[in-house]
């Protein structure tokens, strides 16, 4: 029953996202952003490529340059994500519906979940229409010791870290959206909330010992960063599932405090 109730309510919360322009809008923004930089991405390498023929240039890999890219998707991904997520419950209670879900034989715990799958599916489609790119350059690089294309493993990983940073910021944008009824105010929280997390690296480069050890390990950018250079390391898949976990326990909570006083 625990994985029925889930299952039809994602379905519910994926259709919806399909029922207006949001998520061909935005789907199509994403893809449209990262095919310019994927071009401009592409310059780059040649340039770098003629200028190291020429010894005009340092060596630089395209594993390197790659890495830039991948920083980029994810700064996208930081921006467009809260707009998904803003509407999860505060729609809810906009189309009053959210007292008819609360009556109805699903725990809160299982609307959460589902709400939660429905935006982060909407996050996998955009970022598996980008698997293009890397397919691309492995495809048509002449496999030589001066262009061996990219290393499958590395962007393995760094799609994995995407993936696991993505789910964080869903898991936020869920939380913040169930204690509102307002769409603006659950964007904006979300937007400081990610940006926060974002910072933690920059603060830490003033402290040191063990608080700047602390603030390394808890900014998720600094943990993506690892995963961008192929490392991948048990602690970010914790601190990734943490913070995952952590969110929407904080949203679980809220939807019922919200549910008793209704």
């Amino acid at each position: 029953m625990f994985f029925k109730n889930i299952s039809t309510m994602f379905k519910r919360e994926f259709r919806a996202y399909f029922y207006t322009p949001l998520a061909y809008v935005f789907i199509g923004m994403f893809v449209f952003f990262m095919g310019i930089m994927f071009n401009s991405f592409l310059q780059n390498y040649l340039n770098y490529m003629q200028a190291s023929a020429y010894q005009m240039g340092a060596q630089i890999t395209i594993d390197r340059l790659a890495e830039a890219f991948y920083a980029n998707m994810h700064v996208i991904l930081m921006i467009m994500i809260p707009f998904f997520t803003m509407r999860l419950f505060t729609s809810e209670s906009s189309q009053g519906t959210f007292a008819l879900l609360m009556t109805s034989p699903i725990r809160t715990i299982e609307l959460v979940i589902a709400k939660f799958a429905g935006a982060a599916t909407i996050v996998l489609i955009m970022l598996g229409m980008t698997v293009i790119f890397p397919i691309f350059l492995f495809a048509f690089s002449d496999k030589s010791a001066q262009s061996p294309g990219p290393d499958m493993g590395i962007v393995g990983a760094t799609y994995l870290g995407l993936v696991l940073i993505s789910f964080t910021y869903v898991a936020i944008g869920t939380f913040w959206s169930s204690i509102t009824e307002s769409q603006l105010i659950a964007l904006v929280f979300t937007f400081f909330n990610i940006f926060f997390l974002w910072l933690l690296s920059l603060w830490a480069q003033s402290t040191s010992g063990g608080v700047q050890a602390t603030l390394q390990q808890m900014a998720v950018n600094e943990q993506f960063m690892s995963f961008s250079r192929g490392t991948l390391e048990l602690k970010s898949f914790v601190i990734f599932l943490s913070y995952i976990i952590f969110y929407l326990f904080l949203t679980n909570r809220s939807i019922e405090s919200r549910a008793w006083r209704s």
